[in-house]
């Protein structure tokens, strides 16, 4: 049970980088906007979920996403 929730758990993290990176790259452009509000939420909703209810850190790693920002580190 353990294995399977870890896994899980990795693959939703994949899932925020992912969506994270979209949210960073796609601000500003009114043809995303439809899009953004949709993912915006579920990142949301799914961020608070590995990090025990809390949003707190989401718009950092969504900035680090964003065009012209460096690469954002790998976290563990």
């Amino acid at each position: 049970m353990k294995a399977a929730l870890d896994d899980a758990n990795k693959h939703a993290d994949a899932v925020i980088s992912c969506w994270a990176r979209f949210m960073g790259l796609s601000e500003g452009k009114k043809e995303f906007a439809d899009v953004r509000t949709k993912v915006e939420g579920a990142l949301t909703e799914l961020y608070k979920y590995r990090h025990n209810g809390s949003a707190e850190g989401l718009q950092k790693i969504i900035d680090q996403n964003k065009a012209g920002s460096p690469p954002a580190a790998a976290s563990n």
